[in-house]
């Protein structure tokens, strides 16, 4: 029987998808190079919900991250983060996250949190890579090749800090690239969820500099 917050945890993310999606991938501008010496953040302009278990449901993008495994019932949800565009000089790519301050922000952590986040080779075209969402099966081909370059970012027992924080993901160093885009899972087939709400001060990101 699943607790309560993860039912609760379900709902708002379900929830969520129903609320304004993020900007298309039309709608990208370039980012432009930090000073030298300095780096800059890209955020998410979207995150792709898939369901291995339907593999060919596609849900449209949203702004909050939610990825989740269940070792007793399988329920596996994954997130698909795209990035984007970034400057031909980019270079030394690497995935973070930045939690809000817990009055103006949600981060759930149940199980364990730890993710493995792994670039893409690419991304299906645009409609469907676009408002009208994508489903596991899209994405499959672009999860696997040369690429296959993998992070860990790990969300335990971050859901106790009162104030804003900074995450790098541990072993983090993508190909960079115009558009990137990286899937989450739930790593070593363990029982968690993970949860964050997208406001002003909070998201997952691409740092680089040129």
């Amino acid at each position: 029987m699943p607790s309560l917050t993860w039912i609760v945890i379900a709902i708002t993310s379900l929830a969520a998808s129903t609320t304004a999606a993020p900007a298309s991938l039309a709608e990208r501008t370039v980012s432009p190079c930090p000073a030298p010496g300095k780096t800059t953040r890209v955020y998410s302009s979207g995150l792709y919900t898939i369901f291995p278990g339907t593999p060919k449901y596609a849900a449209p993008p949203n702004n909050d991250l939610h990825v989740q495994y269940n070792a007793e019932t399988k329920l596996a949800i994954k997130q698909v983060a795209a990035f984007g565009e970034f400057p031909k000089a980019a270079k030394k790519c690497s995935l973070g996250w930045v939690q809000d301050d817990a009055k103006s922000g949600t981060l759930v952590v149940s199980g364990d949190g730890r993710l493995t986040a792994r670039q893409l080779s690419g991304f299906p075209a645009f409609p469907a890579g676009g408002e009208n969402g994508v489903s596991a099966q899209d994405v499959q081909r672009y999860d696997a090749g040369k690429v296959r370059k993998e992070a860990s970012p790990d969300f335990s027992g971050w859901d106790r800090e009162i104030r804003t924080a900074a995450h790098a993901a541990a072993g983090s160093n993508f190909t960079c690239a115009t558009n990137m885009y990286v899937l989450l899972e739930k790593s070593n087939g363990t029982s968690g969820n993970v949860f964050m709400k997208k406001t002003k001060g909070s998201g997952v990101y691409i740092e680089f500099s040129c």
